[in-house]
């Protein structure tokens, strides 16, 4: 095994915090999502869902698209999830942004006012406050920008890290009709611990909207019971329900993938149960031309072997990712891997 524990070291960079090791010793759920397994080494998937040509030309700024664009000022997190779409080594190992490239992106975004939001991602930009606090200082100054979103797991794996002091300095860029927004990710009960509850109230407390999106994973949430105690324990603590991600068809994950049949059935389990609608987030495929909602934004319409088939009703002919070709009335047909219930 520990020539196991090599090769996926070589991979997939491995990393854990204090606080995690202490609290996967009690749950089973958390400890499947941070800690090494053999299936790891298994080649199914690709390295990235999506197809982006990076023409910007500066480090962090990874794609501009309708009316959003996305920064990503460092790649590195606290602890690094078994399930994370930018699971391999290149992509960990990445250069964070400079000053410089601060201040690039934020012109470039400037002279497009199309842009009405940017999403703050990574990694994990509460690790990074110098660079996190630089980049709302410049994106603030730009008036067609209303919405910024920040993506964090720290309230999971490390919540001392989002301090009252840190908290309030981002929540000072936070005005009426134009917030910053907070992304966790709590895929279990479990993960609401006392101290990541604490991390929530200091959120609040500085007024700051909360939302959650979490990834569909086999053996840990991947039961309508188990996601519905979580979400409703969520909502009596003031956070929103966004998304419930499929869990993207990356190398190394395989092992964690349901089928998408086993999320549109527990989806549908939830209007079964006695949960209130604002508990039930959006269950969503991440897949090479973004993110799309079967029965809204597509539909299945074959299966072949371990492929799926999915219509959308986008329409698009030119720069199509590899897996994705037109069909005759001009929908686009995306090819995705589906995941395997045992």
């Amino acid at each position: 095994m520990a020539n196991n524990q090599d090769k996926i070291h070589e991979k997939f960079p491995v990393k854990i915090t204090p606080y995690l090791s202490k609290i996967i010793k009690h749950s089973i759920p958390i400890k499947k999502q941070f800690t090494l397994d053999i299936n790891e080494l298994r080649d199914e998937g690709v390295n990235s869902p999506w197809d982006i040509k990076r023409k910007y030309g500066v480090t962090g700024l990874e794609n501009i698209s309708n009316n959003k664009a996305v920064i990503m000022p460092t790649t590195k997190c606290s602890a690094y999830c078994r399930h994370c779409i930018r699971k391999d080594r290149e992509s960990k190992d990445r250069d964070d942004m400079s000053l410089d490239d601060i201040i690039k992106s934020s012109e470039i975004l400037a002279r497009n006012s199309s842009i009405k939001e940017v999403i703050i991602t990574g990694g994990d930009p509460f690790i990074r406050p110098d660079l996190l606090l630089g980049l709302l200082e410049k994106l603030r100054k730009i008036e067609h920008i209303h919405s910024i979103r920040i993506g964090t797991r720290l309230t999971v794996v490390d919540p001392d890290i989002l301090s009252i002091d840190l908290l309030e300095k981002v929540a000072s860029y936070n005005t009426f009709g134009n917030p910053i927004e907070i992304s966790v990710q709590y895929n279990h009960v479990d993960e609401l611990t006392r101290k990541s509850v604490s991390a929530l109230e200091r959120l609040h407390s500085c007024n700051l909207r909360v939302y959650n999106q979490s990834v569909l994973l086999k053996g840990i949430n991947d039961d309508a019971e188990i996601l519905g105690n979580l979400y409703t324990n969520l909502l009596e603590m003031g956070v929103e329900m966004l998304y419930l991600y499929h869990c993207a068809p990356i190398k190394g994950v395989d092992h964690l993938r349901t089928s998408v049949s086993k999320g549109i059935e527990i989806k549908k389990d939830f209007t079964k149960m006695d949960i209130s609608g604002r508990a039930i987030p959006k269950y969503i495929i991440v897949t090479s031309l973004g993110k799309l909602e079967p029965f809204v934004d597509c539909e299945i319409i074959n299966k072949e072997n371990q492929f799926l088939y999915l219509k959308t009703f986008y329409s698009q002919t030119e720069d199509l990712p590899k897996d994705v070709h037109s069909d005759l009335s001009g929908n686009l047909i995306v090819k995705y891997l589906d995941g395997v219930d045992d």
